[in-house]
């Protein structure tokens, strides 16, 4: 019985956490918002404002936890814009890169 109630409840924050997952984000825009932007840039060929951080030729940030979270999504979705025509759109970058976000915290 107590095995069956911490498997309802690691389900039930299963679903919270994928949930939260779609919510925008307003406590730390950089995080979802910069981030993602910046490798879309760098990875898709998209027009972006790069932010100061990143434009000097001796940048205050790093790009590696840049395309560690969000590169392997935006590479997939420029695997299925090449070969399946598949849209780009804002909501399918916040998507992708906050979905990867989530399956990285289960491990």
């Amino acid at each position: 019985m107590r095995r069956r109630s911490a498997a309802v409840i690691y389900g039930v924050l299963l679903v919270l956490r994928v949930l939260l997952a779609a919510q925008p984000a307003y406590i730390h825009p950089d995080e979802f918002l910069q981030m993602p932007e910046i490798a879309a840039g760098d990875l898709l060929g998209l027009d972006v404002m790069r932010t100061w951080e990143f434009v000097t030729a001796q940048p205050i940030r790093s790009i590696l936890p840049i395309y560690v979270f969000s590169g392997p999504p935006l590479l997939l979705l420029r695997l299925l814009r090449d070969y399946i025509g598949a849209p780009l759109s804002a909501t399918n970058l916040f998507m992708a890169t906050r979905g990867f976000t989530a399956l990285l915290s289960l491990l």
